[in-house]
């Protein structure tokens, strides 16, 4: 039902933009119309790595009260993190769990579930089947609260015009070392990217570490922060619970800043500081 409705407001709005082209005198300006329009792409349009928004459009309440995240195979030698409502509703004769997403990154599932406002760190009870990846108990509830102070549910998108009148660009973006490595920073391995433009979509992108950074290098630079002060509040870096030791965060942190020409003075190390005590 909610792909019907979000087909009627693409091809409402198609019929909307083509009949006002032919027309001399038209109600709606030109602008509220590409607003309008940039809107419907950023809630419907589907995008490479793209986090879909996918409303439940039932009687069950927004966030979950239990969810659950299995790693489960999926086909030969192939496994995915399948995450599962166990909420309990009312109208459900006995206590059940529903699948609602899947993805072969556990940090994408996360992701997925905060974007969504499906979980809420005081409100939503999360669970983990053991499994034979680095993914702790810890360090998967770490993750979903750190996604949810630094992102958020995009609840917001859609009821302003803030954003819409320029072209997207990245607004921030947090950087999540080895979450799926039973090894934690002897020598990073992976890294998962998830990054929020200024028209609210969200992307989640994997990569080995090296071919990562450069990556992230070019998404830091469409900050286009002023200051190292800038840079770390639309910035973060995000490292598992089991990690022995964070002075990976730095020294990504320090290769950025090279990179971007920021200063490195006290002001640097100060915040630095406070970040590697955050980290994770």
């Amino acid at each position: 039902f909610s792909k019907e409705i979000n087909r009627f407001f693409s091809s409402t709005y198609r019929r909307l933009s083509e009949g006002l082209v032919s027309t001399e005198k038209q109600a709606i300006h030109e602008y509220d119309l590409t607003v309008l329009g940039r809107k419907l792409l950023a809630l419907f349009a589907r995008k490479r790595n793209k986090l879909q928004l996918t409303p439940f459009l039932t009687t069950k309440r927004l966030v979950l009260d239990r969810c659950v995240f299995r790693y489960e195979p999926r086909g030969k030698d192939k496994f995915r993190w399948v995450l599962y409502d166990a909420s309990w509703y009312p109208t459900e004769p006995k206590r059940k769990k529903q699948r609602i997403f899947s993805s072969e990154r556990v940090v994408r599932s996360a992701a997925w579930l905060v974007n969504n406002g499906l979980y809420d760190h005081h409100m939503t009870a999360v669970e983990m089947v053991p499994n034979p990846t680095g993914v702790t108990f810890n360090d998967l509830v770490g993750l979903l609260k750190h996604l949810q102070s630094f992102f958020g549910p995009v609840h917001y998108l859609g009821s302003n015009s803030t954003g819409f009148d320029q072209p997207a660009t990245i607004d921030r973006i947090m950087l999540i070392i080895d979450m799926e490595e039973l090894e934690k920073l002897k020598k990073p391995k992976t890294i998962d990217v998830i990054y929020r433009n200024t028209w609210g979509e969200t992307f989640t992108e994997s990569y080995s570490y090296d071919e990562g950074l450069g990556t992230l290098i070019k998404y830091a630079r469409e900050l286009k922060v002023k200051n190292f002060r800038d840079l770390v509040e639309r910035f973060v870096v995000h490292l598992p619970d089991s990690a022995k030791e964070n002075r990976v965060a730095k020294r990504i942190l320090e290769e950025i800043c090279e990179n971007m020409g920021l200063e490195q003075g006290y002001e640097y190390e100060l915040l630095a500081h406070q970040l590697r005590a955050h980290a994770g």
